[in-house]
């Protein structure tokens, strides 16, 4: 999954809503791009996406647990859960007296990708084969046939029999 941040939050949500919550490293990203636009996709308020994303980005670090070395250095790990449970109450507070965040960010509406199912129309498949800017597939009928092989069809007929295995 891919991480990105562009560095202008008024340019896109994903940037609005990694700068929200501290999440511009990419090199220590919290959540991957996919995940933020399934969040500000599931909702029309950017305050309430950031919510969702610091709620779990809270439930991400409270796994982690508190440490010390001899009493020489310690690892408060539950910082990081503490600090983003107090923004995800801050967002939720914003969502609810808000009218939904900046009205420069321009939120894309995540498009529904189904399966596909090819092969079906013989017209269409006249149509991709003849599509001189398709990229051709890496195998093909017939491509390992050789003298004296078993054949890669069953000629018309509906099912293998033993005469093929001999």
């Amino acid at each position: 999954m891919a991480t990105t941040y562009d560095g202008d939050p008024s340019a896109n949500v994903k940037d609005w809503l990694r700068f929200q919550l501290g999440d511009t490293d990419v090199t220590d990203a919290i959540f991957a791009d996919e995940e933020i636009s399934a969040i500000a996709g599931s909702t029309n308020n950017y305050w309430s996406a950031a919510s969702s994303l610091a709620y779990s980005a809270a439930g991400k670090f409270a796994r982690r647990i508190d440490a010390s070395i001899s009493g020489t250095a310690s690892f408060k790990e539950d910082q990081l859960f503490k600090h983003y449970k107090e923004l995800a109450d801050q967002f939720k507070r914003n969502a609810q007296n808000d009218n939904g965040g900046p009205s420069t960010v321009q939120v894309a509406t995540p498009a529904y990708v189904g399966p596909y199912v090819g092969g079906i129309s013989i017209a269409e498949m006249d149509n991709v084969e003849s599509d001189t800017d398709r990229v051709p597939p890496p195998f093909t009928r017939g491509a390992f046939d050789y003298p004296g092989g078993v054949p890669d069809s069953t000629q018309g007929r509906d099912t293998w029999d033993d005469e093929y295995w001999r």
